[in-house]
């Protein structure tokens, strides 16, 4: 298996599958925050096996795990991969105020920001810091969502530009948000 296979169809399924429990109460927060180092650990092994794309850097990435959410795994995942496909990445960690993740990307010009949510508690501060970026003035910031309990419909709702299935999807939507944000005004929803 390819690194990316052991991450995809291994690490984040068994994250995926923690976090539903954790949801449905069958898990609680010591079997979370033990998943958690445990992929951590695995995917610091696989880490140095993932393939670079040494081309020049496609643009600035900042992302952040929403406030009052602590889980960032996934997020880091997303991090790594995006930084191994040619992003500049700035990774702000967890629980993460709005107002920092805006100030975060004026600063560093960012042309997207990613979100990360792993409880439904947390999924509203998303469209939070949407409504905040709006509300500033940062129309050409595109801002992509991902995490176990978002989806392309909640996507939509909220008005992101896009949503992350997962890493490899996360790459492939920032990149098709570029592209559209350089040859064209983006759509809200670029598809695929």
């Amino acid at each position: 298996m390819t690194p990316m296979d052991i991450n995809n169809l291994h690490l984040v399924r068994g994250m995926n599958e923690v976090g539903r429990r954790f949801n449905d109460k069958i898990y609680f927060l010591p079997q979370v925050i033990l998943s958690a180092e445990t992929m951590q650990m695995a995917f610091n092994k696989l880490r140095p096996l993932l393939p670079k794309d040494d081309s020049i850097r496609k643009g600035c990435f900042v992302v952040a795990t929403v406030r009052g959410d602590v889980h960032d795994i996934g997020k880091n995942i997303v991090a790594a991969v995006m930084e191994n496909h040619g992003w500049e990445v700035h990774n702000l960690g967890k629980n993460v105020p709005r107002e920092t993740i805006a100030a975060k990307a004026v600063e560093l010009k960012a042309q997207l920001v990613g979100l990360s949510a792993l409880m439904t508690t947390t999924m509203i501060e998303m469209k939070r810091v949407i409504d905040h970026f709006r509300e500033q003035g940062l129309h050409d910031v595109k801002i992509i969502i991902g995490g176990a309990v978002t989806s392309q419909k909640y996507s939509e709702e909220i008005d992101a530009a896009g949503w992350g299935r997962d890493a490899v999807d996360a790459v492939k939507k920032a990149d098709v948000i570029l592209k559209l944000g350089k040859n064209a005004a983006a759509p809200a929803h670029p598809a695929g």
